[in-house]
């Protein structure tokens, strides 16, 4: 949910934050921000689970013995 959320509906709504004539340029930068961070953090979840799926299927790297 929370990928969702931040990364489909998030970037659409900052364009049409930055795209507004009349949002102050704090409001602006806030939105990038903002949308900056969720990007990052989706980033993160994403390589976790991958990871993760690799570990429990056995497809990560083996040490050699």
């Amino acid at each position: 949910m929370f990928l969702v959320c931040r990364l489909v509906i998030g970037p659409p709504l900052v364009y049409k934050t930055l795209a507004c004539p009349t949002n102050d340029y704090i409001v602006k930068a806030g939105g990038f921000g903002i949308l900056v961070v969720s990007i990052m953090w989706g980033w993160k979840i994403i390589l976790m689970v991958v990871k993760e799926v690799k570990r429990l299927l056995g497809l990560g790297k083996k040490k050699s013995e």
